[in-house]
């Protein structure tokens, strides 16, 4: 369950299971799932000309995925994704909860859904956006199917698809990953 009422009405309709957000990713990452910002307040996107799609559009979030492993050589997975939003919309880190979900993906391997979830009360007026880059990591034995044991093996993802939740007026606009097995102690 959430920690506030805003929480829970960000939650209705959208399917799946709540990430914790931590401020610091923390090895090794065996059985953790969570995701945390890279900047603590948004960045500046340089202003557009594109005002009437910003202020009526959501943009597809940009996002990779990658299989790494932790200081234990551990495999985990790693997503980055950026939400571009409208700088009239006054979003910030704490009006977003993530969520996720599995589904079976064509090649018989699993893909991960991941809906970053937001409420925009207004229409924005502003002609720049805001990014809201993201980190999101699953942990070798984080994940259950149905959640129930044994634990998905995390190599057995091939796709991530985030999808970025406006819940009124109940929008959304995603894109879809294919996981990259780099199987390096470094970030990409």
């Amino acid at each position: 369950m959430s920690d506030s009422p805003q929480a829970e009405v960000l939650e209705q309709g959208v399917p799946g299971n709540i990430l914790t957000r931590l401020q610091e990713a923390q090895e090794p990452y065996t059985g953790k799932k969570f995701f945390r910002f890279t900047l603590s307040e948004p960045g500046h996107v340089p202003r557009t000309n594109f005002k009437n799609v910003l202020s009526t559009m959501l943009i597809p979030p940009i996002t990779d995925a990658y299989i790494l492993q932790d200081n234990e050589n551990v495999d985990y997975l790693y997503i980055r994704t950026v939400v571009l939003l409208n700088a009239g919309l006054g979003i910030t880190n704490n009006d977003f909860i993530i969520k996720y979900n599995l589904s079976l993906y064509v090649t018989n391997n699993y893909q991960i859904n991941i809906y970053v979830i937001f409420n925009q009360d207004d229409k924005a007026s502003a002609n720049n956006c805001l990014y809201y880059p993201i980190e999101i990591y699953f942990g070798q034995k984080s994940i259950f199917i149905d959640q129930t044991p044994p634990a998905l093996d995390i190599n057995s993802i091939g796709a991530i698809n985030v999808f970025l939740v406006d819940t009124d007026p109940k929008t959304s606009r995603g894109t879809m990953t294919t996981v990259q097995k780099q199987h390096s102690k470094a970030q990409p």
